[in-house]
């Protein structure tokens, strides 16, 4: 089977990996990424083949909706033929599939991106995502209820469903006490910006 994986925001090289992982010794896959913010380091520092095809094109309403149309042009012409595409919450490659005729299978875990949601929810064949979140506020944006597979717990557990620690981790740090901290994504599409 030809697998198509686009990978849109830094969260996707470690919540992809155990899927490419599991799939690359059977199917063909094709990965394609974007330049944006740190994607492009960790595509690399976690080895996940790929190709770029765009970047993020400024903050502004009209900018994102340039980038929005341009890209999803760009993957159209450039992706090789699939069977399937993968996403998380991915507007371009749902609306690139679907203009292919091709199945996407969307994984997401934000219902309140009223505006891009309702763009792209309704094209998607099968939505997964976590329990947590209502089978009601999903039905909204027009997806049926028997498209939506729920699963218990959050998406960053899948982010370690191959993990192996690194025991002499901490041993490498220059400090010996830290706070992790995730910021805001300040330059998602859903994230009003004073250029807005």
């Amino acid at each position: 089977m030809k697998i198509w994986i686009d990978i849109k925001n830094p969260n996707g090289p470690a919540f992809f990996r155990p899927f490419i992982n599991e799939f690359i010794d059977h199917h063909d896959i094709y990965i394609t990424s974007r330049e944006y913010v740190e994607l492009v380091k960790l595509l690399n520092t976690l080895n996940v083949p790929y190709t770029i095809v765009g970047r993020r094109y400024g903050g502004n309403k009209l900018q994102k909706l340039q980038s929005l149309i341009i890209r999803e042009f760009l993957l159209f012409l450039k992706v090789p033929d699939f069977n399937v595409a993968m996403c998380h919450g991915n507007i371009w490659c749902t609306h690139v599939s679907k203009m292919r005729s091709r199945k996407v299978i969307c994984f997401d875990d934000n219902e309140k991106r009223f505006f891009e949601n309702k763009l792209f929810y309704r094209f998607i064949d099968f939505l997964i995502t976590p329990n947590a979140i209502s089978i009601k506020a999903l039905q909204r944006y027009n997806i049926k209820a028997e498209n939506i597979i729920r699963y218990h717990g959050f998406k960053e557990d899948i982010y370690i469903a191959d993990f192996k620690p690194d025991p002499s981790f901490l041993d490498n740090l220059l400090f010996k006490e830290f706070v992790t901290i995730r910021p805001e994504a300040s330059q998602a599409s859903y994230v009003a910006t004073k250029e807005s």
